[in-house]
């Protein structure tokens, strides 16, 4: 479940032609979702590149994280993860558990009169469930979860503000 092995990546996003127009900033949306019964049972930290290109840390406390970012200036890179720092001490005292994540990370450029040059409405997107029994639980937890980092996405905006999609290896 919470381990994943990534291929180099490089996609391209939509509006690719080229264009005269000159990138004026660029939106980045960070999103994530989490079952209640995830964020019960995990202790998780979210870090995202914010629009100074500071790596900012937060510990996931919801079932939702959402997160804008703003480049003006380029080159510059974006990117989001998510870290598993620990099993909580879990009380097992469910009929089911469902285990449950998606993320999407987006980009967009836009001109100084607001027009799109370049949209990639996922950047990075995944998303998985598990679904189980509590006779199930405590030995996915001991077996499948593993400390450290879940998912790790890359991003660079180029000198030019063209947005490069790269999936890192993890």
């Amino acid at each position: 479940m919470l381990s994943a092995l990534f291929c180099l990546i490089v996609a391209s996003c939509g509006n690719d032609e080229p264009t005269s127009a000159k990138v004026a900033r660029v939106e980045v949306n960070y999103s994530l979702d989490l079952s209640s019964d995830l964020v019960n049972l995990l202790d998780m930290t979210i870090s995202y590149v914010d629009g100074n290109g500071t790596t900012r840390k937060t510990p996931v406390v919801g079932t939702s994280f959402y997160e804008k970012a703003t480049f003006t200036s380029f080159p510059s890179e974006f990117g989001f993860s998510l870290s598993v720092n620990s099993v909580k001490e879990p009380i097992f005292d469910a009929e089911k558990y469902q285990l449950k994540l998606s993320y999407n990370v987006s980009a967009v450029s836009y001109d100084d009169d607001g027009n799109v040059i370049q949209d990639c409405p996922s950047a990075r997107a995944n998303s998985f469930t598990y679904n189980l029994t509590p006779d199930k639980i405590a030995d996915f937890l001991k077996n499948e979860v593993e400390i450290g980092q879940y998912f790790a996405t890359s991003n660079d905006i180029d000198k030019n503000g063209k947005i490069i999609v790269v999936i890192e290896p993890m």
